[in-house]
């Protein structure tokens, strides 16, 4: 256990007064908006600065890479709880229902899609998805539209995953037929 001016941190959710954010606890699932879904592996003390502050280590559910996140930005990044079960379920079975996006030139079109996958909000990563996979079958994306298609995906369908506890290559499969 590691003693702070607020409490003891370990297993146990605490408020961090400075930053104002809220603890997440070890073994919770979490979702990065720019990166995936993830449970919190440890609460790591680091000096940092002269400073000891709190990081999370983050361990992502796609191609086991980990994130070191400072606990009292995580608002700040977007980091958040990822959705429930139901919501997750309900997002899977309202894809086909999503709506598509397609106006503006390429650099407004870029900002747009990275508005709406910076927003953390699943059903507006779906937009994306479902906007880029439908122009890329009327024209060819542009390298960064491609990439970002792949990004987009990837935050999908690790969240699905993640609170469904289904394999991620099956949510993809289901992703990828119901998106077109």
């Amino acid at each position: 256990w590691l003693k702070k001016k607020n409490g003891y941190i370990g297993d146990t959710v605490w408020r961090l007064k400075e930053g104002g954010g809220v603890m997440y606890t070890v073994g919770e699932k979490v979702a990065h908006p720019m990166h995936s879904a993830g449970v919190i592996e440890q609460i790591l003390p680091r000096e940092e600065g002269g400073k000891e502050r709190l990081f999370y280590l983050l361990r992502l559910c796609v191609g086991s890479m980990t994130l070191l996140l400072p606990c009292d930005s995580c608002g700040a990044v977007g980091l958040r709880p990822t959705v429930s079960r139901e919501e997750a379920q309900n997002l899977l079975d309202r894809l086909g229902e999503i709506p598509v996006c397609q106006e503006g030139n390429w650099n407004q079109r870029y900002k747009d899609n990275m508005q709406r996958i910076r927003s953390g909000d699943l059903e507006q990563v779906a937009v994306v998805i479902r906007s880029l996979r439908r122009r890329d079958g009327q024209k060819n994306l542009s390298t960064g539209e491609r990439k970002m298609l792949s990004s987009a995906k990837k935050i999908l369908v690790s969240e699905l995953a993640l609170v469904l506890e289904q394999d991620y290559g099956q949510i993809e499969h289901i992703v990828e037929k119901t998106l077109v």
